[in-house]
């Protein structure tokens, strides 16, 4: 313990962190997940979700209306059939406690799909967002299987949709705490299908923008994928920062910034002596989407290494 010169009062020395050890230690345990070795312990999992969060970001608002009685309507308007399956809850880390997060798919019989989907609340290469409450997975799930239903009608009704009630015009407004649970088949449905790209309603202010980016098959391009992605991972939509390379002359050097730059690597996304701007924003994107998949992936890993077969959820709604 060394002492303060002045007071002459023992000042603590702190120790330093073991940087090495502890790099050590994650590629052990990502080398043993490859092997099939039992992954990091609940309580491990539990202490590092207090440094790193291990959801993706806030659950979607589904909260303004009532779309699990909205699509009963539609299915009664329009003779069509659905049913919903729960899939099995996913027990997380948040803030060094675990707690159970649920998903619902809504399948549409005509349509021989599930939603969430492509295009339809889901992303390429993205689980289902998970909710605390099973009520609001389902109205999340209620919601763009509504949507698909506006864009993909039924066959032999494209001329009669059925209104969709207005919040505060009738009687469905704002969802109490979950919707009737009319036309859930208690029988098991198949796995979570593909679907088919298109595009998606405007989502709310909270959430990652869904329109657009699958309508005509067409996949994203490299900046909206980045966009995508650094929501969906919670570091925030970046800005590109690009401008004349001091050291070539003629060419041009730039760098991402992310409103939540604290948790990216130094350096990650520089370029330099790139001949155009255009060039250089799409060089620094293709950069941060291979890293955003990365983190993804490493993210997905860790969430399924949590569930234990032993496990016995319990309901939380």
């Amino acid at each position: 313990m060394g002492r303060d010169n002045k007071q002459g009062v023992p000042v603590p020395v702190p120790v330093p962190v073991p940087w090495d050890r502890l790099k050590a230690w994650i590629e052990a345990q990502e080398v043993g997940e490859q092997l099939g070795h039992p992954s990091i312990t609940k309580e491990q999992a539990a202490a590092l979700s207090r440094l790193v969060d291990f959801l993706d970001g806030p659950e979607p608002d589904v909260s303004d209306r009532d779309y699990v009685s909205l699509l009963m309507h539609q299915a009664q308007h329009r003779n069509f059939h659905h049913h919903y399956q729960e899939l099995e809850p996913v027990d997380v880390p948040v803030d060094g406690v675990f707690s159970l997060r649920w998903r619902t798919v809504c399948f549409l019989t005509y349509a021989d799909k599930g939603f969430p989907c492509l295009g339809h609340g889901l992303y390429q290469g993205q689980d289902p967002p998970l909710f605390k409450s099973k009520k609001m997975s389902k109205q999340y799930a209620a919601k763009y299987a509504l949507a698909y239903i506006h864009s993909h009608p039924p066959p032999g009704n494209a001329s009669s949709i059925a209104p969709t009630p207005a919040s505060g015009g009738a009687p469905l407004g704002p969802v109490p705490g979950g919707g009737s649970d009319a036309g859930i088949s208690p029988s098991p449905s198949a796995p979570l299908p593909g679907g088919v790209p298109v595009a998606s309603p405007s989502p709310s202010p909270s959430t990652t923008p869904e329109s657009g980016f699958y309508a005509d098959g067409r996949l994203p391009s490299v900046l909206e994928q980045v966009s995508l992605e650094a929501n969906r991972l919670n570091f925030g939509c970046p800005k590109y920062d690009i401008g004349p390379d001091p050291n070539q002359p003629g060419c041009f050097a730039g760098k991402p910034i992310f409103p939540n730059g604290g948790r990216i690597p130094p350096n990650l996304g520089y370029v330099s002596g790139v001949s155009t701007k255009g060039q250089a924003k799409e060089l620094i994107a293709e950069e941060l989407l291979r890293f955003f998949k990365d983190q993804f992936k490493i993210r997905q890993d860790i969430v399924a290494s949590f569930r234990e077969p032993g496990d016995s959820p319990v309901e939380n709604e």
